[in-house]
């Protein structure tokens, strides 16, 4: 019966049975939160109950738990929740965006959605999600930042072996070596198929490379070119980045955001990221105010072609204390952030130094004998010249 309803009644039923689905979840959270029954009438933890007598895995029953847990500290999240104006995909991604939040950081996160949910009921379901992510990073100071230091200590690139002499590799990179990665494949690979705009698209009748193939390959060309000797420093990506002049005049975190080769949402960059990718990178800026492009500027480089190999000839390499990373692998970072564009503004670190100079806001200071001293955290280190 079902297969003879048309196309979009049949889409009209799909989304009324996703509805009742939310219905049933929203009564069963309420349930558990409930009070303390469940557990003292059978001696278990309510986790272990739902994975039994619900038939949940381990992680759906610790994220209804989770939910009820959120929901109870969340009156007005809870209610929009049982009215069935937010779903069940929506509240479980602001539960995992509110874990670990103060409760008075919860309770102004539910007062805005609160006066939001409403309003965004008809909109695409993901923007009342970043709208919470956005007002959880703003409320609580410093998170953006966590999250991008863990991504960044998280980073890396393993090469698994093959018996036929090949190799399978994997790896995690943050939002701004991701950028710097993508960058570099999409420069070296052929044009997308018109196929690859959806994930889910089938090669097509012509068997063209898939997406995947073309960075594959232009991955190969890429260590060619490195290993042809073209050098100088490490390369940086051409950022089309979008500033909101009002939060970056605040000194908020996530006030610039980079655009790159990837589907889904422009990752925010916390103020140290922004800062560091806007020592040495091609930036195009982007500004806005409150949503409204307010601002265009052009292709901009800090320091020039001929700058940037004076500053490789005096340092040749990453000048922090104790590092001798090669020149090819060390940025150019600006001795005061933001300020000059002569060799005498700019010194080599490598990519962890130069995240630690701004994470850390070392105090340098370049002599003119070509000697840089460092002030950190108190102490003071001398870099003599190479």
């Amino acid at each position: 019966m079902f297969d003879a309803v048309s196309a979009p009644a049949r889409a009209t039923l799909v989304a009324e049975a996703l509805r009742r689905a939310d219905a049933a979840i929203a009564e069963a959270i309420r349930l558990i939160g409930s009070g303390n029954g469940i557990a003292a009438a059978t001696g278990l933890p309510v986790e272990r109950i739902l994975e039994i007598d619900g038939r949940l895995t381990g992680a759906d029953a610790r994220m209804l738990s989770a939910a009820s847990d959120a929901l109870r500290s969340m009156p007005s999240l809870a209610a929009a929740f049982e009215r069935g104006t937010v779903s069940w995909s929506q509240v479980r991604s602001i539960v995992c965006a509110v874990r670990g939040v103060p409760a008075a950081v919860r309770d102004q996160i539910d007062a805005l959605i609160a006066e939001r949910a409403v309003t965004l009921a008809e909109a695409e379901p993901y923007r009342l999600i970043e709208l919470v992510d956005d007002a959880v990073m703003r409320l609580r100071a410093g998170r953006l930042q966590s999250r991008q230091d863990r991504q960044v200590a998280a980073e890396f690139l393993a090469v698994q072996g093959r018996f036929d002499g090949g190799a399978s590799i994997y790896g995690e990179f943050g939002a701004d070596a991701a950028a710097t990665v993508l960058e570099a494949l999409d420069a070296h690979a052929d044009a997308p198929r018109r196929s690859d705009a959806h994930p889910d698209a089938q090669p097509d009748a012509g068997h063209a490379p898939s997406r995947a193939r073309q960075r594959a390959e232009a991955f190969v060309r890429l260590c060619e070119a490195g290993l042809s000797g073209r050098g100088g420093t490490r390369p940086r990506p051409r950022v089309l980045a979008t500033v909101d002049v009002c939060q970056f005049q605040d000194g908020r975190d996530g006030a610039m955001r980079v655009l790159w080769a990837l589907t889904g949402r422009a990752p925010r960059l916390s103020r140290v990221a922004a800062e560091e990718t806007m020592c040495d990178a091609t930036i195009v800026p982007v500004v806005f105010d409150r949503g409204r492009v307010v601002d265009v500027g052009d292709e901009t480089t800090r320091f020039s072609p001929k700058v940037r190999r004076a500053i490789i000839a005096r340092d040749q390499g990453c000048r922090a204390p104790g590092c001798r990373m090669p020149a090819k692998w060390s940025d150019v970072h600006h001795i005061v952030p933001g300020v000059g564009s002569t060799a005498d503004d700019g010194i080599l670190l490598c990519r962890a130094d130069h995240r630690r100079a701004h994470r850390q806001r070392w105090k340098i200071t370049l002599h003119t004998d070509g000697s840089i001293a460092y002030r950190i955290r108190g102490r003071t280190y001398l870099s003599l010249p190479p």
